[in-house]
């Protein structure tokens, strides 16, 4: 559950899904490879990011792995003015994040669910789970 009192210590876990526009999938990945261009080159804070495109079923998924509630909020700000080229290539279905946000994210993911299809926008918080060392030096990093 969003709030602006959260703690931005925890990881967080993106998912989006799409469904894809019937003959844009080439205009589609070209999109997507300048968005991980865009990502690698100015988000050094970011753990993973990746699409993954089942062309089968016409369906799209982009996960990202963020250290805290700021890197998700950089990678908004970096990713929104890319987002309108986005627009008739696919649909969002379903957007998932897994951690602690605060408001200030939660309205821009309200927006990129709006902007792009009017995705369901579920947040998850954490139930029970550990960090391993190796994951922590990362964190830490």
């Amino acid at each position: 559950m969003p709030n602006d009192e959260v703690s931005p210590s925890g990881p967080i876990l993106y998912v989006d899904r799409a469904r894809l526009t019937p003959g844009r999938i080439e205009v589609l990945k070209g999109r997507i490879a300048e968005l991980v261009d865009l990502v690698d080159r100015t988000e050094p804070q970011i753990l993973w990011y990746g699409a993954y495109l089942d062309e089968a079923a016409m369906e799209m998924s982009v996960v990202h792995v963020h250290r805290d509630s700021a890197s998700l909020e950089l990678h908004m700000q970096v990713i929104e003015p890319a987002l309108a080229g986005f627009a008739g290539l696919l649909s969002l279905t379903r957007i998932d994040v897994y951690g602690p946000v605060n408001a200030s994210i939660a309205d821009r993911l309200r927006r990129k669910a709006a902007q792009l299809g009017g995705a369901t926008l579920t947040f998850h918080d954490l139930h029970a789970g550990i960090t391993t060392p190796t994951i922590m030096a990362t964190l830490r990093s």
